[in-house]
């Protein structure tokens, strides 16, 4: 895993990256110019690890509310009122 790690840090075009609980075992956004594009880093991440069997792809038509930053103010807000209570 330590392998399949390394080789998604070091992808420029996979810009978000977690392990995550569920049916899957990692979650990761990539950006591409096209369809082609996509196939190929798919094509180099099977060919590299042939244990990668099960790919879900999900493409996005629209964001509504994008960026991945964490609202830190918010949590210390969150954080103060449940002491409060």
């Amino acid at each position: 895993f330590d392998r399949f790690e390394e080789a998604i840090r070091a992808e420029p075009t996979i810009i978000h990256a977690a392990v995550v609980t569920g049916t899957a075992d990692v979650l990761f956004w990539a950006v591409a110019r096209d369809l082609g594009a996509y196939r190929e880093l798919l094509r180099r991440l099977t060919t590299a690890f042939p244990t990668l069997k099960n790919v879900t792809t999900f493409a996005v038509l629209e964001e509504i509310k994008p960026g991945f930053a964490v609202p830190v103010e918010a949590l210390g807000e969150e954080v103060a009122a449940s002491r409060e209570r």
